[in-house]
């Protein structure tokens, strides 16, 4: 694979955090990986609307989506005891946004935005805190 561009080592980067998150995320977590990427790339970035509250309305994977603007916030533990989770509509969902992203990525391609590769950056970041090593990363290069 070349990594010739910077939408290319990010377009790299998320195809390897969307698999680690696939395989080795507990459901609360992926859930919220997958919105935060929903929310910070179609709402954030590419100013349209997110998936969650647009074309994958009602169809998540979630009873309700996670507490908005808050870090963790006081809502956040309320949430993970009561959210109800269907893997199977998550994860067609969780498709759905990778595809939005990478499109979003392919549209950057002609003149990636600094900032806007620093908040992808940051996404990524925030997204593997803590779960992912070296090693792992390097198991992904298939």
């Amino acid at each position: 694979m070349s990594l010739d561009t910077t939408v290319d080592v990010l377009r790299w980067q998320f195809d390897v955090v969307h698999r680690l998150l696939d395989g080795q995320s507990g459901p609360v977590n992926y859930a919220r990986n997958v919105v935060l990427e929903d929310l910070t790339v179609n709402s954030v970035l590419a100013g349209c609307a997110p998936l969650a509250l647009s074309t994958w309305r009602g169809r998540t994977g979630l009873s309700r989506l996670p507490p908005m603007g808050e870090c963790p916030g006081a809502r956040w533990p309320s949430w993970v005891r009561s959210v109800e989770i269907n893997l199977a509509e998550l994860r067609l969902y969780a498709h759905a946004v990778h595809v939005a992203t990478d499109a979003y990525l392919t549209s950057a391609a002609v003149a990636p935005d600094r900032l806007a590769v620093c908040v992808l950056s940051a996404l990524l970041l925030s997204q593997v805190r803590g779960r992912v090593s070296m090693v792992d990363v390097g198991s992904m290069d298939n």
